[in-house]
């Protein structure tokens, strides 16, 4: 309870979060709260799919997609897409 009644700095905040913590918390801290600037996502679709073994599209439905992360700045990212089609039932 050492800020009860009283304010925290952020300094404060990422100290007591590092002493709960084996990562590096004052890294991530500086990378993401100490930066400005938006990240986008896009997703491009539409094109003929690379094929798989036997020729067969390597996604299922015959057509790629990418994303591209474009993003100022130097912020690590690590994310998980789901892409699905509702014309296939």
């Amino acid at each position: 309870a050492r800020h009860k009644f009283a304010n925290a700095t952020l300094a404060d905040f990422i100290d007591n979060l590092a002493s709960a913590t084996d990562r590096d918390v004052h890294a991530w801290a500086g990378q993401w709260l100490r930066t400005t600037g938006i990240d986008t996502l896009t997703a491009e679709t539409g094109t003929p799919a690379p094929t798989g073994p036997a020729g067969t599209p390597a996604n299922g439905n015959g057509q790629s997609w990418a994303l591209t992360v474009t993003r100022e700045g130097s912020r690590p990212h690590r994310i998980t897409v789901g892409a699905y089609d509702h014309a296939l039932n």
